[in-house]
């Protein structure tokens, strides 16, 4: 009776561990931001401005991230822990965010999206609050090595904030967001052309399980 007392406790206590792991992990990362500022998602004057000082477009972006209850990155200290973000804006269909991050010595992936396309009323961003998916599981070592390689290949700590291509009326923005070690970084790139972003872009979403467009 003791020795199965003891085995049951052996199996039982790791995996007490890993389930509050997780769930001190993902804690911080799954808090709601409602709030619509552009400053809680980006760092003031990182993109450069648009009609007359007022970048809309950063603030349709903070607008489906608080939609999403999706956290600030830019905002985050410390050097353990290490987050990307692939906030993906289609012009006609829901946004959705996949964002991985590593805190210590497991990595996890949380994948969002909105029910709906978001819009703008009198020159606000409004977006639905329901969401199509909304998931977190943890990552596999050869999935996080793999999304490292395509960051090395695509040179994304090196890449400037804002490519050359200006926003049409349809397409899609991608933006990615990086922080580790304590630098935070972003590309924003309107229906990019580049194969490294596009394949970035594309791991990002099947891993996710979501169809890439």
């Amino acid at each position: 009776m003791n020795y199965m007392k003891r085995m049951a406790i052996r199996l039982i206590v790791p995996a007490l561990t890993f389930i509050i792991g997780m769930a001190a992990a993902t804690l911080w990362f799954q808090k709601p931001y409602k709030r619509f500022a552009d400053d809680i998602y980006f760092p003031v004057g990182i993109f450069l401005p648009r009609e007359g000082g007022r970048n809309w477009l950063v603030r349709f972006y903070s607008g489906s991230l608080a939609a999403m209850q999706e956290p600030p990155i830019s905002t985050l200290e410390g050097e353990e822990i290490e987050v990307y973000r692939l906030l993906y804006l289609p012009a006609f269909d829901p946004p959705v965010a996949i964002r991985l991050w590593r805190d210590g010595g497991q990595a996890y992936m949380s994948v969002k999206q909105l029910s709906a396309p978001g819009g703008a009323v009198n020159g606000e961003a409004v977006f639905p609050q329901a969401m199509k998916a909304n998931a977190t599981r943890p990552l596999k070592a050869e999935e996080w090595a793999r999304f490292q390689g395509l960051l090395k290949n695509a040179n994304f700590w090196t890449q400037p904030t804002e490519g050359g291509r200006q926003p049409g009326l349809d397409g899609a923005n991608f933006l990615l967001e990086g922080y580790r070690q304590g630098q935070y970084h972003v590309m924003d790139r309107w229906s990019p052309e580049e194969d490294e972003i596009l394949q970035l872009s594309g791991y990002l979403f099947e891993i996710s399980g979501l169809e890439f467009p």
